[in-house]
């Protein structure tokens, strides 16, 4: 249903990439340069906390909306 990369390294790294160029959604770890690089593209969560992680993960379901255009900017 999505990639999920609660990296502590990166945000220099493929599978978020590779995801955005499959039209797959992106959940991913807020680490220094993320947000530059994936913009609004990916779900950004702190991956020392779980509970971010799960809002995101649940984010799914409840914000198809918003996911459609999460994959859209991904593809862009």
């Amino acid at each position: 249903a999505a990639l999920v990369f609660p990296s502590l390294g990166g945000p220099d790294n493929l599978p978020p990439l590779e995801a955005f160029a499959l039209e797959c959604p992106v959940i991913a770890g807020e680490l220094s340069g993320s947000e530059e690089q994936f913009g609004e593209a990916a779900y950004l969560f702190n991956p020392l906390k779980v509970e971010e992680l799960t809002d995101a993960i649940k984010s799914l379901r409840l914000e198809s909306e918003q996911w459609k255009k999460r994959v859209r900017m991904g593809k862009a």
